[in-house]
């Protein structure tokens, strides 16, 4: 499985928990140097570390799959984990920003328990997800039309989609078309994926609300990286697609 990509998996991290991630990185003098400057640059722009942020996950991500496999990223698995990962932070900056308000709050959250499982909807989930600027949906529509994409995908039917299909095997699978497909499924990379992975995304995006973002950015690199072996418009399929479902669930649960 690909946690067998990165260093050491860190201890159990949940999304709704808001504890520190230590590591001999996050001490480094490097890495210092590059948050001091993020934050004076953040004075006049507000996403300098969800940019440079997604870089870096990107970067790790790329590098550890290329170590995996002689014959180097494979770009529908790369797309997948990356929507995936984008989802699944919908949900976990949403389920950090309540727990952030404190217990008094009223909840937005609208929980479904089907099969066993919880899977959740709520305004603040699609927000994140499809509403404003610097939401999954647009910024990976953007990329994508930017390369090529003449004919968006329909957001509606991947959400109507979704919906249908919580409580079935069809949950959480990928519409690839013929010839294309990934490795593995949404739900295990972000089973395995998350844990690695959020302590670098928390590092460079503090506040919850960033962590789609730098996501979305990092997808959205992949988007353009690799515009000529995955189509535009079908990387953005498989981002989306891999990105609603996963924004439904919780990884403890799985």
């Amino acid at each position: 499985m690909f946690t067998k990509l990165f260093s050491k998996k860190p201890k159990e991290q949940k999304p709704e928990s808001n504890t520190q991630t230590q590591n001999s990185k996050e001490n480094s003098p490097g890495l210092t140097a590059m948050l001091n400057y993020i934050k004076t640059q953040s004075q006049t722009d507000p996403l300098i570390g969800a940019k440079i942020g997604a870089q870096e996950v990107y970067h790790k991500l790329t590098e550890a799959m290329k170590g995996a496999d002689k014959k180097g990223v494979h770009a529908e698995s790369l797309l997948c984990i990356l929507g995936s990962l984008a989802g699944y932070s919908c949900l976990a900056s949403v389920i950090e920003q309540s727990v952030e308000k404190g217990p008094e709050a009223p909840s937005e959250l609208l929980m479904v328990s089907r099969g066993g499982k919880t899977y959740f909807f709520g305004d603040p989930i699609t927000n994140a997800m499809s509403n404003n600027v610097y939401s999954v949906w647009d910024l990976a529509a953007r990329a994508a039309s930017g390369v090529g994409c003449k004919e968006l995908i329909d957001i509606h039917e991947i959400y109507d989609h979704t919906a249908k299909s919580i409580g079935t095997p069809e949950f959480g699978i990928v519409r690839f078309p013929e010839g294309h497909n990934a490795t593995d499924i949404p739900v295990n990379y972000v089973k395995d994926l998350w844990p690695v992975t959020f302590p670098t995304v928390k590092t460079f995006c503090p506040k919850p609300s960033d962590w789609p973002i730098l996501l979305s950015i990092a997808a959205n690199i992949a988007i353009v990286q690799g515009k000529d072996i995955v189509p535009p418009c079908l990387a953005l399929k498989i981002v989306m697609e891999s990105a609603v479902s996963m924004s439904k669930i919780l990884i403890t649960e799985y």
